[in-house]
């Protein structure tokens, strides 16, 4: 048997779920124009296989889905600093508010990629059956997530039979449930409340939710709320969660050299860092809605950026990705999170970077 047979979901709170029409994107805007940019952009999926490309045309940009969160702002840097134009290939950036929306994004066809963990890669289930391939290994998470929860509840123990908001079938889970197993308790023993990152940081303010799993930025504006503190974070389980740039297979064999672009792009954009973090980060913070300050603590302190010259040994077949999937898939499924999962499949880079 092999890493992704079938187990039955996790209990949910029905009565929290929430809609995709309901979440909202751009963190950095005012709400008015966050809504706005969210109609816009349901609508531009919506309407985007109507204005498909015609016989004969160039190439179509890629779409890449992405969400919030300090290492993938170098997407976006490199599309600012052109340099997926001067690497030879159009890229489009799709905004969500969550991890769920821009999976469920890549099931419906609306993106090409998306950006998401090994978790989300091994929930995938796309509509016409377009498995997804791992192609960038970005980094690992080693406490940027979080499970925050507000006095007197100190531990994971503390969250047995309270109210925990998640996002339904995403990274979220995974942590609550690693927070779980160090108390020796499981998922079957809290409840469950289906929201995404800005919409449990708003029941975690009112006080309808006892915890969340968050990470920045609402990470950070949940600690801020009186009596909040976090419980456990991703740096007691160093490594395990891997974030990555995941492609439609098709496009991996069919445009290798654009997604062999995409790589050395986002290469660039974190040299472009690494050499003047300043104006960098003045971009990069911005778009996640804090000062270039928080954005750098939480780049620093809260995840292990993965080099180019370390792709290749990620992403073989032996590689570490390869050994990381199948524990992922292994809690995942003792976790009752799982029913079917993609297969794992991993691209290698070409030589440099």
């Amino acid at each position: 048997m092999g890493p992704c047979s079938g187990s039955p979901e996790a209990r949910f709170s029905a009565a929290d779920s929430r809609t995709d029409s309901a979440r909202m994107p751009f963190p950095g805007l005012p709400r008015a124009l966050r809504v706005f940019a969210a109609v816009a952009a349901s609508l531009a999926l919506a309407l985007a296989p109507l204005f498909g490309a015609g016989c004969g045309a160039e190439a179509s940009p890629i779409r890449i889905g992405i969400n919030p969160w300090p290492a993938w702002e170098f997407f976006y840097l490199a599309e600012v600093r052109g340099h997926y134009r001067d690497c030879g290939v159009e890229v489009e950036i799709v905004e969500f508010s969550s991890l769920g929306d821009a999976k469920r994004a890549y099931e419906r066809g609306q993106v090409d990629a998306y950006l998401g963990t090994l978790v989300e890669v091994a929930t995938t289930h796309a509509s016409d059956g377009r498995a997804p391939v791992v192609a960038l290994v970005t980094d690992y998470s080693n406490g940027a997530d979080q499970v925050i929860a507000r006095a007197p509840l100190a531990t994971p123990r503390d969250l047995v039979r309270r109210r925990v908001a998640v996002e339904k079938g995403s990274l979220n889970v995974f942590v609550l449930a690693r927070a779980l197993d160090a108390c020796g308790a499981s998922l079957a023993e809290v409840e469950l409340v289906d929201l995404d990152q800005l919409g449990m940081l708003e029941a975690f303010r009112q006080g309808t939710v006892d915890a969340i799993v968050a990470y920045p930025p609402v990470s950070l504006d949940a600690l801020k709320l009186p009596g909040s503190a976090s419980v456990f974070t991703s740096a007691s389980i160093p490594g395990e969660i891997v974030d990555v740039l995941a492609v439609d297979g098709a496009l991996v064999r069919d445009r290798a050299d654009d997604v062999e672009a995409i790589r050395r792009a986002y290469a660039r954009a974190v040299a472009d860092y690494e050499r003047e973090p300043a104006s960098a980060l003045t971009v990069m913070a911005k778009r996640e809605g804090l000062a270039p300050a928080e954005f750098e603590a939480a780049l620093r302190d809260g995840v292990r950026l993965v080099g180019a010259d370390e792709q290749a040994e990620y992403l073989r077949a032996d590689g570490k990705l390869a050994a990381n999937y199948a524990a992922v898939v292994d809690v995942l499924r003792r976790t009752g999170q799982l029913d079917v999962c993609a297969e794992a499949a991993f691209a290698a880079p070409e030589d440099g970077p």
